[in-house]
């Protein structure tokens, strides 16, 4: 480079102050382009990486704060996933004829789904600890001896008769039959 900036009329004291420059920016400039990578892709280990990359290139901080900010999001949305596996396994073992145990085992699977939904969990990866909690709830409802209602039949209203009739005027037929 050298030769060709000497050819181009720069001086070697500009050159040198060139290369100095590009030396300092082009980690800089890297480390940029893997922050932006790692908060397209968010996955974790790729903004760590960046996160790293842009510390030692001493970028401002401010540079990668948004890469900071989702690599910490990232983080509580595995802890909360975590928490809901754990407490699946618990609850996997609870009591089925103690409704206080189905109760407690109910509540904290119900506090670990709603801390997964706050960290922003997608509901697809909770689903087998909905259906879980789901489960527990039936199973108390079962143990306190609650009817459920399957179906409801009521009788036809003086309107819908009145309109049976006048169908049945009309076709021969009844309309319920």
């Amino acid at each position: 480079t050298l030769f060709r900036s000497q050819e181009a009329g720069a001086s070697s004291e500009l050159v040198a102050q060139a290369e100095a420059v590009l030396a300092e920016e082009e980690p800089k400039q890297k480390a940029r382009e893997l922050l932006q990578e790692a908060c397209t892709s968010g996955a974790i280990p790729a903004l760590q990486e960046a996160i790293k990359a842009a510390e030692e290139a001493k970028l401002d901080a401010s540079e990668y704060a948004d890469a900071a900010e989702l690599l910490r999001l990232e983080e509580k949305k595995l802890a909360a996933m975590e928490a809901v596996r754990t407490v699946i396994e618990e609850v996997k073992t609870v009591d089925t004829k103690s409704i206080d145990a189905l109760k407690e085992a109910k509540d904290k699977l119900t506090r670990a789904l709603q801390d997964a939904n706050q960290a922003g969990v997608p509901e697809s990866e909770i689903l087998e600890a909905e259906k879980r909690r789901k489960k527990l709830h039936n199973s108390i409802e079962d143990l306190k001896g609650s009817i459920r209602v399957f179906c409801r039949i009521r009788p036809l209203s003086s309107k819908e008769k009145e309109a049976a009739t006048e169908s049945e005027d009309q076709t021969g037929k009844g309309k319920f039959e």
